[in-house]
């Protein structure tokens, strides 16, 4: 009787007693949300964590390969971004795995992969995410919901900041060596000079001798607030502005495309914000 008893509780009880749900995110930055949301019910693997990394130079390895086969849920930026994982989704063949693709989600943002430099974004992969692991745990739905509202609660320091910077930074224009900050611009109404530099830059293409001269004239004739540029972008032609924006006393401002390992989403983007408030404000 005892036997027959401890079978039909094995049967029944809920996954989580089993283990805890398996989120493989191709990204950091998704990685580290998913992981605030999930906390002890979750585990969480990113395939590109590193903030020196290339995103557009990356492969997974056998290992990290191997761990999406496990995942419960597979988490990616899509857009272009990270091209290198639809291989790996298109071999794996488990039907019950949930598979979040970011840019999905954010539909109003065209040609531009950077999806995580919208505010918006963030909060629409937390919403989406927390409805799937209620799905996958119902018996912690109720603390699945307080984390989303938690984060919620402080990802409001990025919108009320943004809405701050927004007041001052409206019409003002910025010179982008890639377009890393478009979405983020775009949010402020910032004016955006270079842009066909920028987008050939970004799809590692070289600007065409135009798009080069009008740069230049562009920094010369001080018709930027501020020159932004990638800290993990470095070419010889991008060092060249950044030469010149200094000798014409144009502010320099550099942003990191990948979140470091030791900092959550709404530090780290507060961070790249500040020092772009700053310089404008100057101006």
């Amino acid at each position: 009787m005892k036997n027959k008893f401890f079978i039909l509780f094995f049967v029944f009880l809920p996954f989580s007693a089993w283990g805890k749900i398996m989120i493989v995110a191709a990204e950091n930055t998704y990685a580290q949300v998913a992981q605030r949301l999930g906390g002890d019910f979750v585990s969480v693997t990113s395939l590109m964590s590193r903030p020196n990394q290339d995103p557009h130079l990356f492969n997974a390895t056998v290992t990290q390969a191997k761990a999406l086969t496990k995942a419960d849920i597979i988490v990616f930026n899509g857009a272009g971004y990270d091209t290198w994982i639809q291989p790996l989704l298109d071999n794996n063949n488990k039907n019950h795995q949930h598979i979040i693709n970011v840019s999905k989600l954010m539909p109003e943002i065209s040609g531009n992969p950077h999806l995580w430099y919208d505010s918006r974004t963030l909060a629409r992969f937390a919403h989406t995410l927390t409805t799937l692991l209620k799905k996958q745990d119902p018996s912690h739905a109720d603390y699945f919901d307080q984390q989303l509202k938690l984060f919620l609660n402080d990802y409001q320091k990025i919108t009320i900041f943004l809405s701050e910077m927004k007041k001052h930074a409206k019409d003002k224009t910025v010179l982008l060596t890639e377009t890393l900050f478009e979405p983020t611009a775009n949010q402020l109404h910032l004016k955006i000079a270079g842009m066909g530099f920028a987008k050939n830059i970004t799809n590692e293409n070289s600007p065409t001798p135009s798009e080069i001269i009008e740069f230049e004239k562009t920094i010369e004739a001080h018709r930027a607030q501020v020159l932004i540029y990638n800290l993990q972008m470095q070419t010889s032609l991008i060092e060249h502005m950044k030469t010149k924006a200094l000798q014409y006393q144009l502010p320099l401002v550099g942003i990191s495309e990948t979140q470091a390992l030791n900092e959550d989403y709404i530090t780290w983007m507060l961070k790249q914000l500040r020092p772009i408030d700053l310089a404008l404000r100057k101006q």
